[in-house]
């Protein structure tokens, strides 16, 4: 196979801690945007540092490597890593003191970009941006039930991430606050109309571009009385909410298709060019290999545009936290006088 001269619009997982020849051939196939890294993919901090190194270096342009590193009960990488408090706790400390819980969020941004940055990842999918609501899958894993809160917040992490070189996705859009449903198991149905969608989940997404959110994660919610489809597949919102009347130029990510809300919408390649032709430049495809070689030597994916394309060498991460070592040293060391448990 000869080496691809752009990027894929799938980003697939591994298995191991390593890369194997197999795993190595799927990810020369021109299809491959990416790499997302699990907690299985993680012994040590050197060890991710050359799975890392040898992910980068098997193509050019090099393949992104992303990982959810959110803080709280989503953190893949722990030893050796900085343990990060979950969002609501930042939405408390706001609360409390607004400057007090805007500064918590700024410092979690940098300690995670900084790390991040360190082992070679490209970016983390965060932050969340979800409303609070009693969703099983969200949990305390969002910042505060107020749209105004959350984006204050997600801005100010996102802020830090910069510093570090790193890109921000915000997820997961247009929100899970009006469904309990995980997705990960059941397809959660939101019997909302768009104008609350719009007063509501969607407020988070305004001008997010211009205040370092680069990117936009879907979620696999139905909204019946606006499409019968999953947001995943939906150009009605992709395409004329976030990108139309939102003004949303960035990278958009699907949420993984393999999870089982998306189980009874087709094949895996079925759903990927779902997804792809309602407004997705990438789709995320985890934890399944046997469901990316499928989609590989299936039907013909829609061709990324050169926007798409943009979009995508965009994510790529930086070398500026290397002059900030002062900021993230004071930003980690705030962070472990929260004396947060493992």
């Amino acid at each position: 196979m000869n080496t691809p001269s752009t990027l894929g619009q799938l980003m697939i997982s591994i298995e191991g801690i390593a890369l194997d020849d197999q795993s190595r051939h799927r990810l020369m196939h021109p299809d491959i945007g990416g790499v997302i890294l699990f907690s299985r993919n993680y012994e040590n901090r050197q060890q991710l540092i050359e799975l890392v190194q040898e992910i980068h270096d098997l193509r050019q342009p090099s393949l992104l490597v992303a990982v959810d590193q959110e803080g709280g009960v989503v953190q893949r990488f722990k030893s050796e890593f900085t343990v990060l408090p979950n969002m609501a706790m930042v939405g408390e400390a706001f609360e409390q003191n607004a400057d007090r819980g805007l500064h918590l969020a700024l410092d979690i941004g940098r300690v995670l970009g900084h790390e991040l940055r360190a082992v070679g990842v490209d970016f983390s999918f965060t932050p969340v941006v979800d409303l609070e609501s009693s969703n099983i899958a969200i949990g305390r894993r969002s910042f505060h039930p107020s749209p105004e809160v959350v984006c204050a917040l997600s801005r100010a992490l996102a802020t830090g991430l910069g510093d570090m070189g790193m890109q921000a996705v915000a997820k997961h859009f247009p929100g899970h606050s009006g469904v309990v449903d995980d997705p990960h198991f059941d397809l959660p149905i939101d019997d909302r109309p768009l104008e609350e969608l719009r007063l509501r989940d969607m407020v988070v997404y305004q001008d997010m571009e211009s205040q370092g959110i680069s990117a936009v994660m879907t979620c696999h919610v139905v909204f019946p009385n606006i499409d019968k489809l999953p947001a995943t597949f939906s150009s009605r919102f992709i395409i004329k909410e976030l990108r139309q009347r939102l003004g949303f130029n960035g990278l958009i990510v699907s949420d993984d298709i393999m999870m089982g809300a998306l189980s009874q919408f087709g094949s895996p390649s079925e759903r990927v060019i779902a997804a792809r032709r309602a407004g997705c430049d990438l789709v995320l495809l985890c934890n399944s290999d046997q469901a990316a070689d499928e989609v590989l030597n299936g039907p013909r994916l829609p061709q990324l545009s050169e926007a798409s394309q943009t979009r995508l060498l965009r994510m790529k991460g930086s070398p500026q936290f290397l002059q900030h070592a002062d900021r993230f040293n004071a930003a980690r060391q705030k962070i472990l006088e929260l004396n947060l448990d493992h």
